[in-house]
């Protein structure tokens, strides 16, 4: 994804980047898919806007009832 952008590049990269609902459902679900790297990018974006930290907080609830619910099923 950013890797390679130095860290003093990275906010002017932040303005232009665009975050999907899948990239924040991938980080939800600790998918290999984003590296360590880009994760920590992509949590610091998604803490520094409203919008998108209320869809993850959304899916990690999501995520928390569903896998209450299924270890209740067992």
């Amino acid at each position: 994804m950013f890797t390679d952008i130095p860290m003093h590049d990275r906010k002017s990269a932040m303005k232009q980047l665009v975050i999907t609902d899948l990239d924040i459902q991938a980080l939800v679900d600790n998918a290999d898919a984003p590296t360590r790297e880009e994760r920590r990018f992509l949590m610091e974006i998604v803490a520094n806007d409203v919008s998108l930290t209320k869809r993850y907080d959304e899916l990690v609830r999501q995520k928390e009832l569903l896998q209450a619910w299924w270890k209740e099923s067992e």
